[in-house]
């Protein structure tokens, strides 16, 4: 186990206990298939896909049925679920991406997404992470963005800043309100919940040992405890959502 084992673990989870043994299930954005393997081990019928080759090939190496595709072209029988983790925000043109996710699911399937709201973190809560991440970075590649040096006098709105940068002008992460909305045009919302999910930018700074793992079930549990005192916004979301008929 280390810390990005535990994240997709969390995941995993998730799609576990909404669904029935050997479920059929679509990763969409599968990454590099470590939530896929991880469904696969807890007894789903995994398929994954992905646009970047490299991740594909990742995922198939783990024994996963991996095929480099978007949900627009990608073709196949129906599914009982799809899992969108952490990917649902880059999909563009989102409306033919959830238009699609209906098409591959049977009539009765479920959309199962994990995802957060960049537009809900706040300044506090930008503050939280960033001096977190200066806080625990022992490597990691993915967001060294987070260990930006800042001047102490305009630390907080810096942080913000970059904050809104990074997912707003470098990767164009679609906000959540706006996937919601386009969700409703194919879907019925069964249920939504507020998760945590700032952890898991610090997960690729941590060792990748097990006690980078213990460590990253500390700062879920750390999130989640000030998210619920009311010191930092819970931006993480969980929907499951049901195709409409």
């Amino acid at each position: 186990m280390d810390p990005l084992k535990f994240a997709a673990r969390i995941t995993s989870s998730f799609a576990l206990s909404h669904l029935k043994a050997q479920a059929t299930v679509l990763d969409a954005g599968c990454g590099e298939g470590e939530i896929a393997a991880s469904m696969q081990k807890g007894g789903l019928k995994v398929t994954a896909i992905d646009k970047k080759p490299e991740a594909a090939a990742k995922t198939a190496a783990l024994g996963i049925t991996c095929s480099v595709s978007d949900l627009q072209s990608f073709e196949h029988e129906a599914f009982d679920a799809i899992l969108c983790s952490r990917s649902i925000h880059h999909m563009d043109p989102l409306e033919q991406a959830l238009a699609s996710a209906s098409r591959l699911l049977k009539h009765d399937g479920v959309l199962l997404i994990e995802d957060f709201g960049y537009e809900r973190v706040d300044q506090k809560t930008a503050v939280w992470l960033f001096n977190l991440a200066q806080l625990v970075a022992k490597g990691g590649h993915r967001h060294q963005w987070l260990l930006t040096e800042r001047k102490s006098a305009s630390r907080a709105l810096e942080a913000m800043a970059l904050w809104r940068k990074h997912h707003e002008v470098d990767h164009h992460v679609i906000s959540f309100e706006r996937v919601k909305n386009c969700l409703l045009d194919h879907f019925e919302i069964v249920s939504e919940q507020s998760v945590p999910y700032l952890f898991r930018y610090l997960c690729d700074l941590l060792p990748a040992t097990k006690a980078g793992a213990e460590q990253a079930e500390q700062i879920y549990q750390w999130e989640r405890e000030q998210a619920e005192a009311g010191g930092i916004e819970m931006c993480g979301a969980r929907v499951i959502a049901r195709k409409r008929i």
